[in-house]
């Protein structure tokens, strides 16, 4: 073997070298590179994540707040409700001051609603289920008043002539709750102030 194929030789080694040291450098940049695209990814995913809407019941969504795409939303800010569609619906109630002394918890309810007269569909019945601890005041009117959940008996009402009807989420009421039992008798004459 001639000087020159060792030369030949020395210097396909050194090109080989070269060549995978390039490679193996490529390698680890690329490497390197997947490692900070799956960490970013992770990111991304994350901020999906506290982005999509989750609801912990099924039902009818009911927009309040309208939103267009590019809105900015605030946490905490409310810009929809859930309305379940479960056949189960609670009461909202305002208990006047004067009228708290005597309503418990489990107290019996008669509701008739605006959209419903009593007078042609009759009362749907409920029980209170919870009461404030403590009163607020309507800053409107300064009224006194106690804020109350109730449950109430959701079976379709029926008019005097036989027409079907349901509640639906949203309608008002006025809630009729039996504070005391007496004759009516003594009721009248009471409010003639001849009984004391």
């Amino acid at each position: 073997m001639s000087s020159n194929d060792d030369a030949k030789e020395i210097n396909e080694e050194k090109i080989k070298s070269s060549s995978l040291v390039e490679i193996d450098n490529s390698i680890k940049a690329s490497k390197q590179k997947l490692e900070e695209i799956k960490t970013n990814l992770k990111v991304v995913d994350m901020n999906i994540d506290k982005c999509t809407i989750k609801a912990p019941i099924d039902g009818i969504v009911d927009i309040s707040t309208p939103i267009k795409i590019g809105d900015l939303v605030g946490e905490g800010q409310e810009v929809l409700n859930i309305l379940p569609s479960e056949s189960k619906y609670k009461i909202d109630l305002m208990i006047l001051n004067k009228d708290i002394a005597n309503i418990k918890k489990g107290t019996t309810i008669k509701y008739d609603f605006q959209s419903l007269p009593y007078k042609e569909y009759g009362y749907l019945d409920g029980r209170l289920e919870n009461i404030s601890v403590d009163s607020k005041v309507d800053s409107k009117s300064g009224v006194s008043f106690y804020t109350g959940e109730a449950s109430i008996d959701s079976k379709p009402l029926y008019s005097h002539k036989g027409e079907k009807a349901q509640i639906k989420s949203g309608m008002v009421c006025t809630a009729k709750i039996i504070t005391r039992k007496e004759k009516i008798l003594y009721y009248l004459l009471e409010k003639i102030n001849l009984r004391d």
